[in-house]
């Protein structure tokens, strides 16, 4: 066989259309669930990040009101 010939029965235009247009969207499939997944990963990081803040901003305002009580009450009384 001479090169540059291919083998077998040649294909249309609209043929070889459709597998390319088949490849893109079994590509997009794949893609779109890898997508969704990161997303959905970054989110939950967000949100767990966000109450680990919350937490930490709750624990540090409660302290801080304990430590003004406590000096309130300790404080000498002038009068």
């Amino acid at each position: 066989m001479r090169p540059g010939r291919r083998r077998g029965k040649p294909q249309s235009r609209e043929h070889l259309r459709q597998c390319d247009s088949a490849t893109a969207n079994s590509n997009t499939a794949v893609t779109n669930p890898t997508a969704n997944s990161n997303t959905a990963v970054t989110n939950a990081t967000a949100n767990s990040n966000t109450a680990a803040t919350n937490s930490n901003t709750a624990a540090t305002n409660a302290a801080t009101n304990s430590n003004t009580a406590a000096a309130a009450t300790t404080a000498p009384v002038n009068g």
